[in-house]
């Protein structure tokens, strides 16, 4: 689920996961598949890493995942730790974000909803 939108760059992706977070042990599993997915996306050949009860095999290059999906998957993480509270992680997400596409409109909106709060 994460992962598809995660590829198509859906912005409002985030509003569709705030229901997870109140139901038992939802929230901190989507903290976990976030972090992994940044983990992974930053390695030399980008991918979200493995599906669940997958092995680990890295994709070769021409699986490489496109920068995009690196771009929202900070902000959806930026996203997940300004609901959680943690401003000062939301808002080096947000920063990392803007650092590698300064032309996306919705990362500054995101840093602004992060100052709001």
């Amino acid at each position: 689920y994460l992962r598809s939108r995660l590829r198509k760059g859906v912005p409002s992706l985030f509003r569709m996961l705030r229901p997870l977070y109140f139901q038992a042990g939802k929230g901190e599993l989507v903290s976990q598949l976030l972090l992994q997915y940044n983990k992974c996306l930053e390695e030399e050949v980008s991918w979200f890493g493995p599906g669940v009860g997958e092995e680990g095999v890295k994709p070769s290059m021409d699986d490489d995942e496109p920068p995009t999906s690196l771009l929202f998957t900070r902000m959806v993480t930026a996203d997940h730790f300004d609901f959680l509270g943690e401003t000062e992680k939301a808002l080096s997400y947000v920063n990392s974000a803007i650092d590698h596409t300064p032309t996306l409109v919705e990362l500054y909106l995101c840093k602004a909803r992060i100052y709001r709060h």
